[in-house]
């Protein structure tokens, strides 16, 4: 019986000290990640349409030149 209050007695508070630790670093992952997002969300804000995107989605504008 008296081996089982030593367990107890180291494991139990050493058990929580893990999970403290654990929960800590899963906390900085996580507001990494959430920077992260922020960071990839605040770049995908404007205009993505630009000029020489535009001449290529509108069709072929000179072909009827160079077949002359």
């Amino acid at each position: 019986m008296k081996m089982v209050g030593v367990a107890w007695a180291i494991g139990f508070p050493s058990g929580i000290l893990l999970f403290l630790l654990t929960k800590r670093e899963v906390d900085k992952n996580r507001l990494k990640q959430l920077k992260a997002r922020q960071k990839m969300k605040a770049s995908n804000v404007g205009e993505y349409e630009r000029a020489r995107y535009r001449r290529a989605s509108l069709g072929p504008e000179g072909v009827a030149d160079t077949k002359a």
